[in-house]
């Protein structure tokens, strides 16, 4: 009896190399090897922040991208979500200071986003404080509404908005630190401009191709007019019948 050749699994798998996704400039970030190419959509991928701009002091910030497009060898990223290391953020805890962690969910220009945000101050304070500080944080996230998710996600990497969050809040107590520990898309919807260009192309395609029912409207006007002319002809018809009989009398 012949005895079935075990197949090297190994052998059947494909390599793909990683690239980031357009924003980040679609550079080469490594490889991963996979029996089914099926499976490579929706799988995430984790990077820290210094494989990808070479900044040492980003090292505990990592970007979580999927794969959402395969081309040949070439496996197309898209921002998943961003994360600051959990191990990272312990250890800037001490005894005797608050730490503040919460959840913000808001608006920009063109997505749903929600962020936490972790807040480590100089001394531990009261819960008053504490409350206004809550608070305080969704003023500063506001100046971005108008502003677009990729640029305002170019802007938390840069560190910019937890340095205007920072300021802001050091008018209530002193701070030690501001963290964007976690932040990601809820949904991406669509802009103003982007509708304007749509309702300008149906208005476009109407002036081109007008509709069934405008026709219609058209023929019910030209019978509406004919059905008007018969009618004040019959009227004319019937006055002067009238007088004829009125002068025979």
């Amino acid at each position: 009896m012949a005895v079935a050749r075990k197949v090297d699994k190994w052998k059947t798998k494909k390599k793909y190399r990683i690239f980031l996704p357009k924003n980040f400039g679609e550079r080469d970030t490594g490889i991963i090897t996979i029996g089914n190419e099926k499976n490579m959509y929706g799988r995430k991928v984790l990077l820290s922040l210094r494989d990808i701009d070479g900044d040492k002091q980003k090292q505990h910030i990592n970007l979580e991208l999927k794969i959402n497009e395969i081309e040949g060898d070439k496996a197309k990223t898209v921002f998943n979500r961003l994360i600051v290391d959990r191990k990272y953020l312990l250890s800037r805890i001490q005894p005797g200071k608050t730490v503040i962690d919460q959840r913000y969910d808001f608006d920009v220009k063109n997505a749903r986003v929600i962020s936490k945000i972790n807040v480590l101050t100089v001394y531990k304070i009261k819960s008053s404080r504490k409350h206004d500080i809550i608070l305080r944080i969704p003023k500063v996230l506001e100046k971005y509404k108008n502003e677009d998710f990729y640029h305002f996600l170019e802007c938390v990497l840069a560190r910019k908005v937890n340095a205007e969050i920072f300021k802001e809040l050091r008018k209530i107590v002193p701070i030690q630190r501001v963290e964007i520990r976690e932040l990601k898309v809820a949904k991406f919807f669509e802009t103003e401009e982007k509708l304007k260009e749509e309702q300008k192309e149906v208005k476009e395609i109407k002036e081109e191709h007008p509709s069934v029912e405008e026709e219609r409207v058209e023929e019910k006007v030209e019978n509406a007019k004919t059905e008007t002319t018969e009618e004040v002809k019959e009227e004319i018809k019937e006055q002067v019948e009238g007088e004829k009989r009125e002068v025979k009398v």
